[in-house]
């Protein structure tokens, strides 16, 4: 039995402004609506509505869909209150402060929300397609009270899920992301907290590894930039951490991506797993520390990437057999040892380098390697793609020429020694060499040239 007759109201082509630009998208526009409320909620000042079902709902927030420079609209809104509001497959679309930057742009395919209305912190439910990378975004909170005046100082609390994020969006890397995490602030400014797991990241053809990231960010909800303020991420037994941000290029499509990347707890081996498809060649220890540099745009990543930066090893070996005892035979022929005497896999090597990657090209202005007994420093360039290798630099041998051989080898070796006299600090014996061919059948050799020159 009903004491007071109910109120259901149906309707279409619904379309509400804000401001005088009529030329300026609508803050929302509805294909149909349907409504029911009482008689006693609608005589109340504050209007209150039991339920509204809203198809083909499209919602513009932002500076280019917002009231005319010195409008008080939020006086023009009479005050009301939705108990509840359904309105599936939703498009949102979100309009920066700077008109070059793109608008956002979402498609909701559930949601519901409680106690809408102004002046209201409305609880939310939704279920979305997050467009870049494409994946499935579950998120509930609060949104409000919404100011009308300035979208972006609304506030918002909640929760979110992100699963089947497709990296393989970004040309060069592919993996299955799934996030998680809580925020909370202003549109303009949403702080974030969240964990993020990848069991199957890979960088071109190297090796899938198992990538988790715990961060903490600030978000621009009206433009998507994004603030990274600590970021860690963990594979295998490396961890880095980075900070930075990701911003939109005015009028161009696509955002940078820079970073401070430092990691004092990696292996060389794991970082190589993630560029190379063969067994990486080092093991050992690394420290890393660079800025990485992500232009906008749809090419492979690998080759938009920009690195610049350092790094050491500590304690390395190589993983070949037959290229470790080669080490082992320079360290002990560097000392001055003739004999056979030794044990490949005692020897370790320390390297340092500082390097630039552009284009897909790692120039290397120094790279050091050191055993005990000698040192190698080189110059040059190493080709990602082709993996061709061009580098130029010098031997040093802590023993002169003669005290590597022995007989007929060691008398000629004193004649050319003078060549080959070690510079004060380095060694006793400075060859210098090359280094060409590729990754997988490097070409070493006596740089002739600078020999006699």
């Amino acid at each position: 039995m009903l004491v007071f007759p109910r109120v259901h109201i149906t309707g279409d082509g619904l379309v509400l402004r804000q401001g005088e630009d009529a030329s300026a998208p609508p803050f929302i526009k509805v294909n149909r609506f349907s409504a029911d409320a009482s008689i006693f909620g609608l005589l109340r000042r504050k209007k209150h509505i039991a339920s509204v079902t809203l198809h083909g709902l499209e919602i513009h927030i932002g500076h280019s869909a917002g009231p005319q420079s010195g409008s008080n609209s939020s006086k023009k809104v009479p005050e009301f209150v939705i108990e509840e509001v359904s309105a599936d497959d939703t498009k949102l679309i979100i309009h920066p402060r700077d008109p070059k930057k793109d608008p956002l742009e979402f498609s909701i395919h559930e949601l519901s929300l409680r106690s809408a209305g102004t002046g209201e912190s409305m609880k939310y439910k939704a279920t979305l397609t997050n467009p870049t990378p494409p994946g499935k975004v579950e998120s509930s909170g609060y949104f409000g009270p919404f100011n009308i005046d300035d979208a972006g100082k609304s506030p918002l609390k909640g929760d979110y899920t992100f699963i089947n994020a497709d990296l393989g969006h970004f040309k060069g890397i592919s993996g299955t992301l799934a996030s998680k995490g809580k925020f909370s602030g202003v549109l303009e400014q949403i702080d974030v907290m969240g964990h993020t797991d990848v069991p199957d990241f890979a960088v071109r053809d190297g090796h899938p590894v198992h990538l988790i990231t715990d961060f903490s960010a600030t978000v621009d909800g009206t433009d998507g930039d994004t603030y990274l303020h600590d970021v860690r991420a963990d594979f295998l037994h490396t961890r880095i951490d980075a900070k930075g941000k990701i911003e939109g290029v005015p009028g161009e499509h696509g955002k940078n991506i820079t970073l401070t990347v430092n990691s004092q707890q990696a292996r060389i081996e794991d970082l190589l797993a993630l560029v190379v498809s063969a067994e990486p060649p080092l093991r050992g220890e690394a420290e890393l520390h660079a800025q990485f540099e992500l232009p906008h745009g749809k090419g492979d990543v690998l080759d938009r990437l920009r690195l610049i930066g350092a790094f050491g090893l500590e304690d390395a070996k190589f993983a070949d057999v037959s290229v470790q005892q080669k080490i082992a035979k320079l360290s002990e022929r560097g000392k001055g040892n003739t004999s056979n005497n030794f044990a490949p896999g005692d020897t370790a090597s320390d390297f340092a380098g500082h390097f630039t990657l552009s284009d897909g090209i790692a120039t290397f202005s120094q790279l050091s390697f050191f055993v005990p007994g000698a040192s190698v420093n080189l110059h040059g360039t190493y080709n990602l793609d082709s993996q061709a290798l061009d580098f130029h630099g010098d031997l040093h041998l802590q023993a002169e020429l003669s005290q590597m051989t022995s007989g007929v080898k060691s008398f000629f070796a004193k004649l050319v020694q003078p060549l080959f006299n070690g510079k004060k600090g380095k060694g006793k014996t400075d060859i210098p060499i090359k280094i060409g061919g590729t990754r997988a059948n490097p070409d070493f050799g006596l740089d002739t040239k600078r020999v006699l020159h």
